[in-house]
């Protein structure tokens, strides 16, 4: 069995909330939260700046 805690947008876990993989803990609403994205040292893959920026656009 495992057992975590993440946070993550509502449209990122629509699917496993639906299929009851994951359990949405209600939470206020007026809440200030930052994101950061986090990539290794080094080059980065030719794809990275697109990925966040679409992840952006999620939040």
């Amino acid at each position: 069995m495992h057992i975590g805690v993440t946070i993550f947008n509502e449209h990122v876990a629509r699917q496993d909330i639906k299929a009851g993989r994951v359990v949405e803990v209600p939470l206020p609403r007026k809440q200030f939260a930052e994101y950061y994205a986090v990539t290794p040292k080094g080059p980065k893959h030719p794809l990275t700046e697109a990925f966040v920026m679409w992840i952006t656009g999620l939040l």
